[in-house]
């Protein structure tokens, strides 16, 4: 049966973070590229563990690893809380938690730094521990929202696009355009399985999606390929049996998206001041799936694919680099 770890931060509107144990993807495969010299880029490698992105940034003027984890409104920092008497408690799936906010935590990734100096301390050893890594803490939607964002998990590359830039996708078509409103600082896109549409977030710090247990029942009979059960840590380390399905199909936007992987859990805490309830998370299987940006901004989730020119050579080049030449004997 697989075991999952689920850490919730529930900050105002924090979300779950839902962690599979598998191992990651391995990509191989060569394209011609964005147009990164373009004004108003910023770029970074990355490292993609299972679906977790994990990245460097400076803590106190020391180069550190975190993870991006857009489910998280603000800075958080992965402290031991043992025997913490001031702070407050966080609830979620697999109950309580401590956390606490943090003064004067010198911070800088990519550019960005911390204004009002905003940001919580959380014990995260149970994620480090199925990860086999220790890592600082979790770069947020604070650390994003005012740029354009742009995931490759096939190049394990990140994008930061200021809206200034007008070239970056020149070697691209957008082939979709899903608009999305903000519950929080979640994005909330709407999600079709069968005849009925479902609200679900946008969390690139959840490696498998995620459903409402309250909506087990009613989704369609016909649009579920399995049903089996599962394993969750929660936030004590207790473990909970969840339900697992996959969805055959479910269209966002223009496309279908087919045998995505699902797994049940209590998101009744993801709610916002506008009465909306999620019905869901949509993390990284779902995100690895396309190359997405995510404009929160003009409030846009955008997929994009290579214009069918570029790709014509980049099969061409792939096909030289294949083909050996050697000299007579």
């Amino acid at each position: 049966m697989n075991t999952f770890i689920a850490s919730i931060l529930m900050v105002t509107h924090l979300n779950v973070q839902m962690i599979l144990q598998y191992e990651s993807e391995q990509f191989t495969y060569e394209e011609k590229y964005f147009q990164t010299q373009a004004e108003g880029v910023i770029k970074s490698d990355f490292e993609l563990v299972g679906g977790l992105i994990f990245l460097n940034a400076k803590l106190d003027g020391i180069s550190q690893s975190f993870i991006l984890d857009t489910g998280a409104p603000h800075l958080v920092i992965n402290l031991s809380l043992t025997g913490e008497k001031n702070g407050f408690k966080i609830n979620g799936v697999g109950g309580m938690k401590k956390a606490k906010r943090l003064n004067k935590v010198n911070f800088k990734w990519l550019g960005t730094k911390l204004k009002r100096d905003l940001s919580y301390g959380l014990d995260l050893k149970n994620i480090a521990r199925v990860k086999k890594r220790d890592f600082a803490g979790l770069i947020s939607y604070d650390q994003v929202k005012r740029k354009e964002v742009l995931i490759d998990y096939k190049k394990e590359k990140i994008f930061l696009i200021s809206k200034s830039n007008k070239s970056f996708f020149e070697n691209y078509d957008k082939v979709d355009k899903i608009w999305f409103q903000m519950v929080g600082h979640i994005p909330v896109i709407k999600v079709k399985i069968g005849k009925r549409r479902y609200y679900f977030g946008i969390d690139t710090g959840a490696e498998i999606n995620v459903i409402d247990k309250r909506l087990r029942k009613r989704l369609p009979k016909d649009m579920i390929a399995s049903d089996y059960l599962g394993q969750i840590i929660g936030s004590n380390n207790n473990q909970i049996k969840v339900n697992r399905v996959h969805v055959k199909k479910m269209k966002i936007g223009k496309s279908n998206y087919r045998n995505q992987p699902f797994t049940f859990a209590d998101l009744s805490f993801l709610q916002g001041e506008n009465g909306i309830q999620l019905d869901g998370l949509l993390g990284y299987q779902f995100l690895k799936e396309a190359l997405f940006s995510i404009n929160y901004k003009k409030k846009q989730l955008c997929k994009w694919e290579l214009k069918e020119n570029e790709e014509e050579l980049i099969r061409l080049a792939t096909l030289r680099k294949k083909v050996r030449i050697t000299k007579p004997l």
